[in-house]
């Protein structure tokens, strides 16, 4: 647990990064909110997979009722918000490259 605060204090780094960027009118701020939820989602899936490949050592010891409430739906709630917002801002992303490359084509 303690090795991975690091990924954790990063995340967290450039989501406020991202916040602070759209405060301040930047569009770089879609990149940053880009980058903070693609690094949420995929922590949040190597957690998981950590708990599967373990045999659930850190949450094996709930019953399916409190393992589901407390475990399983937080987590998966960790996974669809930011992938939501990977999909919102991917977007946003691409709209920009096609209008920058169908200005190139046109000079």
């Amino acid at each position: 647990c303690h090795r991975t605060h690091r990924i954790n204090l990063l995340e967290v780094a450039v989501g406020f990064l991202a916040f602070f960027l759209h405060l301040g009118g930047s569009r770089a701020s879609v990149l940053a909110a880009f980058t903070a939820a693609t690094m949420t989602v995929s922590k949040t899936i190597l957690y998981l997979g950590l708990e599967i490949v373990s045999g659930f050592e850190n949450v094996g010891h709930n019953d399916l009722r409190t393992l589901v409430a407390l475990y399983l739906v937080p987590n998966g709630l960790w996974i669809i918000v930011p992938f939501f917002i990977m999909v919102a801002a991917g977007s946003r992303i691409l709209c920009a490259l096609a209008a920058v490359d169908g200005a190139k084509k046109n000079n």
